[in-house]
């Protein structure tokens, strides 16, 4: 069958090797099958989520989106959805969002089933002053939501790196706030926005897998108030404990297994320089060629979900990409 230049296509290619305790085949081409519709002119970027341990071979998939790409027809298409479609209307409005406030959005896919569903959809909100990231999101979202966004940017000094718009109905919109920060610096911010869930069982996790000055993304879903469910992220920064020594203690914890633990460390910082692509990606929606650069996969960080009353669920995202996109919680002078 011809290549059509979808995310289908790309996961496909991808080289053989990869370890079935991380991306299972069976995962990977039910995703094959789902993503045949999603354009990879969209982007060169794709992260794929495995939860670990005992958990299943369920797999997520997201799609980091540049800027450049913000009149690719496919993010005003149906299969996109609305909240998507709203937004990239107004992203491309340099009178709205200035060209360096949202360099680019990430596409959230949770898998379930054989047909691409709706994304979450991620904002880069760092950048972006109080003002102008509630001026831009504000008529997305119904009245309670855009009222718990400007209650959320209030509460706390530091804007967020991300606001997600997270629908999974039949439970209505909800706002997703991801602050990056030192570890030591996680529980206040959690004070401040009246996070309602406890604190010891965090605690303990974070002085577990890192130190004080690591830098840790939580991760938390708000509607009229916090919800006690948390992820907290971990990227591999200057300040981070070796993933070896982090994953080593995971398994000790009994979150990760020790297979998971030995291909995880197998996986980062490959570069492949003749990747199995058969064809150049698309820059953007008129179709002009590019030549596509090495493929890099890499470890990109590590989450732990924190529920009330149970051990957290620890996930790895695997990332996949040919070019570079500078990520806000990345090493300085990582793309």
């Amino acid at each position: 069958m011809e290549p059509s230049g979808s995310v289908a296509d790309y996961l496909a290619s991808l080289p053989a090797g990869l370890a079935p305790s991380l991306l299972p085949a069976g995962a990977l081409r039910a995703w094959q099958a789902a993503s045949g519709a999603l354009p990879l002119a969209l982007g060169r970027h794709v992260l794929l989520e495995r939860r670990l341990a005992p958990e299943g071979e369920r797999i997520d998939l997201h799609l980091a989106v540049p800027r450049r790409a913000a009149a690719h027809p496919f993010l005003q298409s149906a299969t996109a959805g609305n909240a998507v479609s709203a937004f990239a209307q107004r992203w491309r409005d340099e009178s709205v969002c200035g060209a360096r406030e949202v360099d680019h959005i990430w596409l959230s896919y949770d898998f379930t089933g054989g047909v691409l569903t709706r994304p979450h959809l991620y904002v880069r909100a760092d950048r972006s002053p109080r003002a102008s990231l509630r001026a831009l999101l504000a008529p997305l979202l119904p009245g309670p939501v855009a009222e718990d966004l400007a209650r959320s940017l209030q509460a706390v000094p530091p804007r967020p790196t991300y606001v997600g718009l997270v629908q999974r109905r039949p439970a209505p919109l909800q706002l997703r706030l991801i602050w990056y920060l030192p570890r030591r610096e996680a529980l206040p911010l959690l004070d401040r926005v009246g996070w309602p869930g406890e604190r010891e069982p965090v605690d303990r996790w974070l002085r577990i897998v890192a130190g004080p000055v690591t830098g840790v993304g939580l991760v938390l879903d708000v509607y009229r108030r916090p919800s006690p469910h948390l992820g907290v992220e971990f990227m591999n920064g200057p300040h981070s404990l070796p993933w070896s020594e982090v994953l080593g203690r995971l398994v000790t914890e009994g979150l990760c297994l020790p297979g998971q633990q030995a291909d995880l460390l197998a996986f980062p910082d490959l570069t492949l320089q003749r990747p199995a692509w058969p064809y150049p990606l698309q820059s953007g929606p008129a179709g002009a060629g590019q030549a596509v650069g090495a493929l890099r996969r890499r470890l990109s960080h590590l989450k732990l979900n924190f529920a009330p009353g149970g051990r957290p669920i620890l996930k790895a995202y695997l990332s996949l990409k040919h070019g570079w996109l500078c990520h806000p919680a990345a090493l300085a002078g990582e793309r």
